[in-house]
């Protein structure tokens, strides 16, 4: 478990970074504009299905690409179910 001490500390980090986005330049603000009504645009549904490839790649990427076919299994099991090649 964290320290107590840690935590109230991590908070105060937290806190100060909050105050400093509060004071950004004024082009900033508007250079965000665009994101900020594309995202509020976007349907629900296009969010969720983003996020889950988004989920999705992040779980390749960490395993390895342990989803790779081989190619002689898959085609074996297929050969096997429908048959030998003519």
């Amino acid at each position: 478990m964290d320290d107590k001490s840690f935590l109230i500390e991590q908070l105060h980090e937290i806190e100060k970074w909050e105050k400093e986005q509060k004071r950004i330049w004024f082009w900033e603000k508007i250079s965000r504009l665009p994101f900020v009504l594309l995202d509020r645009l976007t349907p629900a549904w296009i969010h969720k299905k983003m996020a889950q490839l988004l989920d999705e790649l992040g779980q390749y990427i960490q395993t390895g690409g342990q989803y790779l076919v081989n190619k002689e299994a898959v085609l074996s099991t297929f050969y096997g179910k429908a048959g030998s090649p003519a």
